[in-house]
């Protein structure tokens, strides 16, 4: 169940409340910001809920984050975006709760407390832990029936979550059948028809440019652009000039003590490629080279980790588990996995090298934490109050230059504090600048800026004053300007169609009878093969291409060759059936158990997501319109 309400988390802040308090599934989904003129954050069947619960359930929220961890403001923002509707949804699941008679005892909320690891010591509950949680303050007794009450409101929910998802459930055919789909694996052999390959061919016209020409004028047009002349005054200059006492660092250490901990339990999956037995410095080269090709491959947006652990990974006692680790604790995979490791946050995707091989390692979660020895603590203080000094005083700095570049001209200002100014090319509003990259509030600076004016940005690594030296207003280049690019775009255009149709000649050939290697060897393609890949591995281990994987599993040996070719990336495939592979019985039994609970909890996902719309509706909820 627990799975299933992190995969409505949608950051790593919200995961680890859920893990920290059993279940927090008030952050189901992503709110919308509250304005603040309203007293009302929703009305729920028919009753008001006041902004005074939502800022207590925010403030609550947060305490509990932050203990023992070190939130940046994107964590923070994730916390309140995610509780507007969380908290709409925590009401439902209250009268839920009510409809059913389910309860809480005081004795489950001690219970839940005692298993929250942020309330423990070496795997156990230390009491000590836990009062400097609810703190030492006046309103302590408050404070405490106030978090107990929070967790008792999850714990109810959860239990009404989990009736509401009990009706799940999955027979023996259905198991079977996705089995199948999950398991089974096709081979193809395949050719690639390229439009690359016959640009050549292409001998366009003047009059078919000009007529590309007037038709796409709009897509030709250049933007405007501007050059900027400007310095950069860098933090790290500033550093010396900030001076740390014993007291401000006490003070920080104070502060700042759920920040100052380093955890100690990741729950963690890897990928591992193992050294051969005896290899030399090319075979370890060659391994190191295949690990960072698979770091990269996992990083891709939308890669799943788990079913590349499961085909990539020589881990054999974990790869079925989709790689997962469970709970590691620092020191028991080595001193030079812990430094990967250790350093990722959760979601972050690293590489380690040990003795043993490559370790490709995703950080699901961070279990447990500590605090920082004091000597570490004291160290990172004082680099926190230079860091967050350094960079006040380079803003100064910047503020005053802007000024003075202001009252003068900007060569004055950077010749009298000795300052070298750089100047950018020409540049459009979203095209990097050189030596200092992608910096979108710099070139939206520059573009803002008028006669004379002189601007600030940050940058990374300080500020930057700038001006505008020279601007190039938007046009439409003649056509003699563009011909060279028309000429390639219709080229593109044109080829495009010839590998279309040179494809579809090609398969008509293939399904007429022709072997394919004939028409392989004639058309001057060669002939590939695809080796065995399941449908969540895709076609050429690319989850992405499900064109090519949907249309290789509709091939058999009664009919070897689709309908048609295939386009994917602008290239067109053809397909040829070679060899089926149907998962076993004791396959089947092995994984059974895995499977079933994946099912379940897609079914309980789906089943949730209903309930929660329907008793949306029912409820009436409505807000009030933001200013």
């Amino acid at each position: 169940m627990l799975k299933i309400l992190r995969k409505h988390s949608k950051h790593w802040v919200i995961g680890l409340i859920i893990g920290a308090i059993v279940v927090v599934f008030i952050f189901w989904g992503m709110g919308s910001r509250r304005a603040a003129q309203s007293n009302e954050l929703a009305v729920v069947y028919g009753e008001p809920i006041p902004m005074t619960m939502y800022y207590h359930y925010v403030n609550i929220m947060e305490k509990k984050a932050r203990f023992r961890r070190n939130l940046s403001e994107e964590d923070y923002k994730a916390l309140r975006d995610g509780a507007e509707n969380g908290l709409i949804r925590l009401v439902l699941l209250d009268r839920a709760a009510e409809r059913m008679g389910l309860t809480v005892t005081d004795a489950e909320v001690q219970a839940a407390i005692i298993r929250d690891p942020a309330f423990q010591h070496d795997g156990a509950f230390d009491p000590r832990i836990y009062d400097y949680f609810i703190g030492r303050g006046r309103n302590r007794e408050a404070d405490k029936v106030a978090y107990e009450n929070w967790l008792r409101r999850q714990l109810l929910a959860a239990k009404a979550v989990e009736t509401i998802a009990s009706f799940a459930k999955v027979s023996d055919l259905e198991l079977e059948n996705y089995f199948r789909l999950v398991k089974e694996a096709v081979d193809v052999d395949y050719l690639v028809v390229t439009p690359e390959s016959l640009v050549a061919r292409v001998k366009p016209t003047d009059a078919e440019l000009k007529e590309y020409y007037q038709k796409h004028e709009p897509e030709l047009r250049v933007p405007e652009k501007i050059k900027v002349g400007y310095v950069v005054i860098r933090s790290q200059d500033f550093l010396n000039k900030v001076k740390v006492s014993p007291d401000e660092t006490a003070a920080y250490v104070s502060d700042h003590q759920s920040e100052l901990v380093r955890p100690t339990v990741l729950k963690v999956r890897e990928i591992f490629l193992a050294f051969p037995a005896k290899a030399n410095s090319e075979a370890r080269r060659q391994l190191k080279q295949k690990a960072e090709d698979l770091l990269r491959q996992a990083r891709q947006p939308g890669q799943d980790f788990a079913q590349l652990a499961r085909t990539r990974s020589q881990d054999e006692a974990h790869k079925t588990q989709g790689g997962e680790l469970g709970s590691v604790a620092r020191g028991k995979q080595g001193d030079a996995w812990d430094k990967v490791a250790f350093a990722l946050a959760p979601g972050e995707i690293g590489l380690a090298q040990t003795a043993n091989g490559f370790h490709i390692i995703k950080v699901e979660a961070i279990e447990k934490s500590e605090p920082l020895p004091e000597a570490e603590a004291k160290a990172r203080a004082q680099e926190k109050i230079k860091e967050e000094r350094s960079r006040e005083l380079a803003r100064d700095e910047a503020k005053r230059l802007q000024a003075e570049a202001t009252t003068t001209s900007f060569q004055e200002m950077a010749q009298k504090n000795k300052l070298t100014p750089q100047e950018t090319p020409f540049i459009t509003l979203t095209e990097p600048i050189p030596g200092l990259g992608a910096v979108r509030a710099f070139n939206q600076e520059a573009f803002s800026l008028k006669a004379r004016e002189v601007g600030l940005s940050e940058v990374p690594g300080g500020f930057a004053v700038l001006h505008d030296i020279e601007r190039k207003a938007a046009y439409v280049p003649g056509f003699e300007e563009v011909k060279d690019k028309v000429l390639q775009a219709v080229a593109r255009q044109e080829a495009q169609k010839m590998a279309e149709n040179e494809a579809g000649q090609l398969l008509t050939r293939l399904r007429r009878g022709e072997p394919l290697a004939k028409v392989a060897a004639q058309a001057g393609l060669p002939l590939k093969n695809s080796g065995f890949f399941t449908r969540i591995q895709g076609f050429l281990q690319q989850p992405l291409a499900e064109p090519l994987t949907a249309a290789a599993f509709l091939l058999s040996e009664q009919q070897p060759y689709p309908d048609k070719p295939i386009a994917w990336q602008g290239k067109y495939y053809l397909l040829a059936f070679n060899k089926r592979r149907l998962p076993s019985q004791e396959e089947f039994q092995k994984d059974r158990e895995n499977l079933e609970r994946r099912i379940l909890e897609d079914k309980q996902q789906v089943i949730l997501d209903t309930w929660f719309r329907e008793e949306w509706r029912r409820a009436q909820v409505s807000k009030p319109r933001q200013s």
